[in-house]
C-alpha cells in the first residue's frame, strides 16, 4: 500500500510505501519470515504484517523502530491496529474466498 500521493509514481520509491503484507506459503517460509523483514527495515518501511498460513492462520505485525522490526505477538482472532492507520481486521475472514453475502 503506497501512500496517495505516490500513486501514479513508478517505481514506487521505498519511502512511499506504508505497509507490506506478505502471505507465507509453502516453499517461501524462511525468506519470508528471516529475509524479506531485513530488506524491509533496511529500505525503511514502516510496517510490515505477515500472514501465517501453516497451522491456525495468524497476523504477526512488525512495527519498524529504529533500523529494526519490532516483532508482535501473532494474532489468531481479531487483530487491532493504529499504523499505518486505524483498522480492526477479523483474521479468520482472511481466509475466506469469495463475496460476501
Amino acid at each position: 500500500m503506497v501512500r496517495e500521493e505516490s500513486i501514479d509514481v513508478n517505481p514506487t520509491p521505498p519511502s512511499e510505501i506504508a505497509i507490506i503484507v506478505e502471505v507465507v506459503s509453502p516453499g517461501s517460509e524462511l525468506p519470508d519470515r528471516k529475509d524479506k523483514p531485513g530488506e524491509y527495515a533496511q529500505a525503511g518501511i514502516p510496517v510490515f504484517w505477515r500472514i501465517e498460513t501453516r497451522g491456525a492462520l495468524a497476523l504477526v505485525a512488525h512495527e519498524l523502530v529504529g533500523a529494526d522490526y519490532l516483532e508482535h505477538a501473532p494474532v489468531t482472532d481479531t487483530f487491532g491496529t493504529r499504523q499505518p492507520w486505524p483498522l480492526q481486521i477479523d483474521v479468520p475472514d482472511l481466509a475466506r474466498v469469495g463475496p460476501r453475502r
